[in-house]
């Protein structure tokens, strides 16, 4: 997804007229916003788990 993001972003430099790009770009970035966050979830849940385990 990283590298989707870098691909978006370099095309909306070499194409600043094609609003397109931009809107990708944006896209991705949301997306990579979203999968952080559930990440960030999961892994708050993991660590409430491991401390009820202990």
């Amino acid at each position: 997804m990283t590298a989707q993001f870098q691909l978006a972003k370099q095309s909306a430099q070499d194409h600043p007229e094609d609003q397109s790009h931009q809107e990708k770009v944006q896209e991705i970035r949301q997306e990579i916003i979203k999968n952080k966050e559930s990440l960030s979830e999961i892994m708050q849940d993991f660590k409430y788990d491991s401390e009820d385990a202990e």
